[in-house]
């Protein structure tokens, strides 16, 4: 194991404890709400339902590390509603999971908490029920970091894309910098994993972050 996966075990191990502690923290459901005003600016595509999906890189070396979904707090020790997809190194490439139409693009920040940073928000509206959020977290408490995040994008609010394209690359500020992703049905976020391919599955499973109290998957549900 090298020195980047330590950290990252390090990391994923504090956090469930620092959650039970404190309540909340990194994989607290409520930062990543993906609520947007936008929702009745925008016609939503007639897009099929969404059953299978890219993944995120366009190479799996560029993940330092993979942070699971989790709905069952008793099993995981959190409650965080997306995959958390952790960068090798500074400006890595992400691309979009599934098509549809970016119904925000912004940066985000609520200054009234102590346990976030500045980020940028990417919403795209893939159909009438179902969203894709994408969280770009550099990790840094800067927002002028965040407003650079913002313009390392290469998709803006009203653009329609498809699966595949480029969304932007993540500053790396923090062994933790990592692209947050969550999908939503009917403003419920669920588990996605059975949605990429058996190899796409195999391959995000090897990056997952080591929890020696857990088996390693993408989801605990």
């Amino acid at each position: 194991m090298n020195s980047a996966q330590r950290g990252f075990t390090v990391w994923f191990v504090i956090i469930p404890v620092a959650l039970l502690v404190i309540g909340s923290g990194l994989f607290v459901s409520t930062r990543h709400k993906g609520g947007t005003n936008n929702m009745d600016k925008y016609a939503a595509p007639n897009n099929p339902e969404l059953t299978t999906l890219m993944t995120p890189y366009y190479k799996i070396s560029d993940m330092g590390g993979i942070g699971p979904y989790s709905s069952n707090k008793d099993i995981a020790g959190y409650v965080h509603n997306g995959i958390d997809f952790m960068s090798d190194h500074d400006l890595v490439e992400y691309r979009a999971i599934s098509g549809g139409i970016v119904i925000e693009a912004k940066v985000f920040y609520d200054s009234t908490r102590t346990d976030t940073h500045p980020q940028v928000n990417v919403i795209v509206l893939y159909n009438k029920t179902t969203k894709v959020v994408y969280t770009f977290e550099p990790y840094s408490k800067s927002i002028a970091d965040a407003e650079r995040q913002l313009t390392l994008l290469n998709v803006k609010e009203g653009d329609t894309i498809v699966a595949g394209q480029s969304l932007g690359k993540l500053i790396k500020t923090a062994p933790q910098s990592h692209v947050h992703i969550h999908v939503m049905k009917n403003e419920q976020a669920f588990c996605f994993e059975n949605m990429f391919s058996k190899a796409d599955k195999d391959e995000l499973t090897s990056k997952i972050i080591p929890n020696p109290k857990i088996p390693e998957q993408l989801c605990y549900e």
